[in-house]
Order: structure tokens, then C-alpha cells, then sequence
């Protein structure tokens, strides 16, 4: 499982736990390994195609 936003740059590392600058909103989704993109329901906000959380 991994988690893909706009804060990972694309860089491809996996990580359990990761630290997001504060006072700012970020986009995110879950990719388990078939690559089918899901959202997390118990998120503050949904565009239709992002979760997204504010720090």
C-alpha cells in the first residue's frame, strides 16, 4: 500500500509515517499494489479526485 499526493515529488520511496509542512493543505490518495487509486473516507475534504488534509 502506498500513499500518493502532491507531496511525495515523485520520487517513488514507500514510507510508513512522513512529516507535511504545517498550516497548508495536501492532496493524497491510496494505491495498493494493483494500482487502483482509492480515497480515505474519514478525510476532511474531497474534490472528486483527491482526499485532502490540512496541517
Amino acid at each position: 500500500m502506498s500513499v500518493v499526493g502532491d507531496f511525495n515529488h515523485g520520487d517513488g520511496i514507500r514510507t510508513v509515517s512522513i512529516s507535511l509542512p504545517t498550516n497548508q493543505t495536501h492532496a493524497f490518495r491510496y494505491l495498493p499494489a494493483d494500482d487502483y487509486r482509492f480515497d480515505d473516507t474519514d478525510a476532511g475534504h474531497h474534490d472528486g479526485t483527491d482526499n485532502h488534509l490540512h496541517t
